[in-house]
């Protein structure tokens, strides 16, 4: 990805290839790709997860990133998605 990285055409294109999934085939690969990046992130070296790292301008822990962007990033997709089927 790169600075000019339209992330809305960034998400067209990752979701195109889900709109024939059902409910259930899309939670079960909600469930997998979760439970994936979870045995990743359980094999990351301490003090990798520990060390310092720059993302937008902001230097944090690398398990702080690893937490904005794998975990509470993908739950705003799930309540985002659930607000459109709801509505």
């Amino acid at each position: 990805m790169t600075q000019s990285t339209d992330i809305g055409d960034l998400n067209a294109q990752t979701i195109a290839s889900m709109r024939e999934m059902t409910p259930d085939q899309l939670m079960g690969m909600i469930e997998t790709n979760y439970r994936n990046a979870a045995d990743w992130v359980q094999g990351v070296p301490d003090d990798q997860l520990e060390a310092p790292k720059t993302f937008a301008q902001m230097t944090v822990p690398a398990s702080d990133i690893i937490a904005n962007l794998g975990v509470l990033h993908g739950n705003h997709h799930l309540y985002e998605a659930a607000l459109r089927v709801a509505f």
